[in-house]
């Protein structure tokens, strides 16, 4: 009897790692669900640890929609509280592999910036693998395209527009103001600018994995970013395949 319960208990544990194994092959959403659990707890650590540092007198206008009927089309914006004229303003895409990552994860430093005398607008996007490449070119494309059409609204400067982003988001930023800057790759992308390339001022990128055709798949963080990519541009991504060009990526 007890034989025949072990033999259970090992089929249907070796069933359960099949089952386990299989999904994530079959789809990057197991992965992904880890990978944002992880970032999510060091974006709130990150937000814990700049908060002593963070002013007052920020003023702030939370959750604005940029592309109405887009339910992740959303912004927040911060500005210093005694503005009295326009200001340059700094969109910021935030980080996350594409895949995690929130527009509230840059409030506290938003709000830092702001008071250094400049408006600060932090973008949601559509986060992958529920939308790909290109959709949050589109959406940054089509907020900056807002933030200009409302300039006076926030007290922004629309002839000083700065782009800037982290990991994943500089990448989107990167993108973004190539479409800005270089009309081929705007028709490649079958984009229409939102922003003239006079209005943009400057790129601020930190840290972005600016070309996924040099990724290293075999290093420690092989399993991370063979997730991410599949997540982002549809197809798993190892190297040797068409990655960069099924993506377009940026080469800076």
């Amino acid at each position: 009897m007890w034989r025949k319960i072990a033999v259970a208990v090992i089929v249907a544990v070796a069933v359960l790692a099949a089952a386990v194994y299989a999904a994530f092959r079959l789809s990057p959403w197991p992965s992904v669900l880890l990978i944002r659990y992880t970032f999510d707890r060091g974006a709130a650590e990150t937000a814990a640890a700049i908060a002593p540092s963070v002013p007052q007198g920020i003023s702030a206008r939370l959750g604005l929609s940029y592309a109405p009927g887009d339910p992740d089309a959303l912004f927040d914006g911060f500005a210093p509280a005694d503005l009295d004229k326009p200001l340059p303003a700094i969109v910021w895409v935030h980080g996350g592999g594409f895949v995690s990552g929130t527009r509230s994860d840059l409030s506290g430093y938003l709000r830092i910036l702001a008071a250094r005398g400049y408006v600060t607008v932090a973008l949601d996007y559509t986060l992958a693998p529920t939308a790909v490449f290109p959709t949050p070119v589109r959406q940054v494309n089509v907020a900056l395209s807002h933030i200009a059409a409302h300039a006076a609204d926030f007290n922004i400067d629309p002839q000083r527009i700065f782009l800037a982003g982290d990991s994943a988001g500089a990448h989107i930023v990167a993108q973004s103001a190539l479409v800005i800057s270089n009309a081929d790759y705007a028709r490649q992308l079958q984009i229409e600018p939102g922003l003239t390339r006079a209005s943009l001022r400057g790129l601020l990128l930190y840290c972005g994995p600016y070309d996924p055709g040099v990724m290293n798949f075999d290093g420690p963080f092989g399993d991370f970013m063979r997730t991410v990519l599949w997540s982002y541009i549809g197809t798993r991504a190892t190297r040797g395949t068409r990655a960069c060009s099924r993506c377009r990526c940026t080469r800076m």
